[in-house]
């Protein structure tokens, strides 16, 4: 039986109707499962993955790859030591991502203050200072918003 590997596919929407679809091919009729951990939306057949982190972030969870596509299983919840940690990584990157879908400046501010490395290093007002001397030498890398997104805020 030959043996496919997925790497790097793309969207979770894209890789699970990809893998459907390979599999489905009658050159690999009675292929087995694999099993293996994919990052995929916290959310799957209307309930949470892991409990206790948001639904709207991504979470690397175990998945079974099938003829059937890839099927995310729920863990249930984290040791509360855990999901705070992760919670905290999950703040920033959605005010990034906030940042990136509006133009706005303020949430990438906010995602550079609660980084706890950035923190950590400096005083709030030099985070503020440096993410702003960042996205002026880089701003030409930056893509415009979303175009329902509201407009830039300098």
């Amino acid at each position: 039986m030959p043996k496919i590997a997925f790497v790097g596919a793309g969207s979770t929407v894209f890789t699970r109707n990809l893998v459907g679809d390979v599999l489905s091919l009658p050159e690999l009729a009675g292929s087995t499962t694999f099993v293996f951990n994919g990052d995929v939306p916290n959310t799957h057949a209307g309930r949470r993955l892991i409990d206790n982190l948001p639904a709207d972030c991504c979470v690397e969870v175990p998945c079974t790859a099938s003829q059937d596509g890839i099927e995310p299983h729920p863990v249930g919840a984290l040791p509360r030591h855990l999901a705070a940690l992760m919670q905290t990584n999950v703040n920033v990157q959605g005010l990034t991502v906030e940042a990136a879908l509006t133009g706005r400046r303020e949430p990438v501010h906010h995602a550079a203050m609660l980084d706890p490395h950035t923190a950590a290093e400096l005083p709030l007002d030099e985070i503020a200072a440096l993410v702003d001397a960042l996205l002026d030498a880089h701003g030409e890398w930056i893509p415009p918003p979303a175009p329902s997104a509201p407009s830039r805020v300098p």
